[in-house]
């Protein structure tokens, strides 16, 4: 009952986005990036161009529309078919940096235990009815995009080593910026994921980006934002003239996702089962006596 409860006053504090705001098509309760290392502030709302997810909220019309255009039989799934350009028309979705709601089971279609244990299970989740989102209206795009706008026009540019610990410069306050070599939202050339990857978020697809950012609250919560050009045409004109815009190696690539192998081994402890004597046969037979 707790969780609902969370997820109804997220809701409450939220729904009448939907009607002010013609380019949010979706409030969702869930967001990909609420991991330890990258989201800590529950009061923050954001912006992306993710589809809905575990918990999500839209208006009568956009279900409609939804439900009309609806996926063709034997296409894929419903999930994958509302990603389409053609189903968001170009909105936005409105979701909390840590999470409402959490991925419920450990296997499906798509999910497996492992996938489960080293992303979803560590997902964070605010356990605090009582919390408020900030000001609202900070959302609507006009804000949002000046709020976002003045953050990356006065960060100090950096361009790290994903393979760091640490990504920004202890003692600065940030918020900072990366530049980085993206096309498109397909992440061709590993750009955004090696810093996903690094961070120990969810690298899968590039669901939170916004406008061709990335945004992350690392190390201490300042503010580190990715962004790809010539993707985000809306700030790659703030990279400063001749500042290196990051292309990958193909060994860098590899030397990250060994880091992430790593990691996620590190998520799984090793079991060993003893066998005890056992003075029934029967659960000697059984493999009762292993503990």
């Amino acid at each position: 009952m707790g969780a609902c409860l969370i997820l109804i006053l997220f809701f409450h504090q939220t729904s009448w986005l939907l009607d002010r705001d013609p380019s949010v098509y979706c409030v969702n309760a869930f967001n990909s990036n609420s991991l330890p290392g990258v989201a800590s502030d529950p009061t923050k709302v954001l912006r992306s161009e993710a589809f809905p997810m575990y918990g999500w909220m839209v208006r009568r019309a956009y279900a409609l529309q939804a439900v009309l255009g609806w996926i063709p039989y034997g296409v894929g799934d419903w999930d994958f078919w509302l990603m389409r350009a053609d189903s968001q028309r170009g909105r936005d979705l409105v979701s909390p940096e840590v999470s409402r709601t959490l991925h419920a089971g450990s296997s499906g279609t798509h999910v497996d235990g492992f996938e489960h244990r080293v992303y979803y299970g560590r997902m964070k989740m605010t356990d605090d009815p009582d919390v408020k989102v900030e000001n609202l209206t900070s959302i609507f795009l006009d804000n949002y995009m000046r709020n976002l706008t003045d953050e990356i026009k006065s960060a100090e540019m950096l361009s790290p080593n994903p393979l760091e610990e640490v990504l920004v410069p202890e003692g600065h306050p940030g918020p900072f910026v990366v530049f980085v070599r993206s096309g498109t939202r397909n992440d061709e050339f590993y750009s955004f994921r090696v810093f996903m990857m690094s961070l120990h978020t969810y690298y899968g697809d590039m669901r939170e980006v916004f406008r061709g950012v990335m945004r992350f609250r690392v190390q201490g919560g300042r503010l580190l934002y990715v962004v790809g050009c010539p993707l985000s045409q809306e700030f790659c004109k703030y990279n400063s003239k001749g500042y290196v815009t990051l292309t990958p190696s193909k060994q860098l690539i590899r030397e990250v996702l060994l880091k992430v192998d790593r990691f996620e081994a590190s998520l799984f402890e090793p079991r060993v089962r003893h066998r005890v004597h056992a003075s029934d046969p029967a659960k000697e037979a059984e493999l009762l006596d292993l503990v």
